[in-house]
């Protein structure tokens, strides 16, 4: 479900924002959040899928592209406002010194 936060023209994929707690590094003194971004909790191990939170592309808003269940495009947008809600995926052949790599924007191939 998405839904509008009226106060920061933010979008949230779930019926409620992510829940800040914040922890704190005793040796740095550095707070961080327990948690990413959209996740519903914190991790119990690397493949707890209710952890993963929303994927956020560099620069852009919370339009409703973060949302895992967005729908894509592979055109680029010009700006970090594309107009839509769309997770931008495109891919790239890059040839170095005559080895293939294939590279991703905003995704993993």
């Amino acid at each position: 479900m998405l839904i509008r936060d009226g106060d920061q023209n933010m979008h949230h994929c779930n019926s409620v924002a992510t829940q800040v707690v914040e922890v704190s590094n005793p040796i740095t003194g550095r707070v961080w959040m327990d948690r990413n971004l959209g996740a519903s909790k914190v991790a119990n191990n690397s493949n707890d899928v209710s952890a993963y939170g929303d994927l956020y592309q560099w620069g852009r808003f919370g339009d409703g592209h973060q949302c895992r269940n967005s729908a894509i495009t592979n055109a680029l947008s010009t700006g970090n406002t594309p107009g839509h809600e769309k997770f931008i995926f495109r891919k790239l052949r890059i040839i170095l010194t005559g080895v293939l790599f294939r590279m991703t924007i905003y995704g993993l191939e």
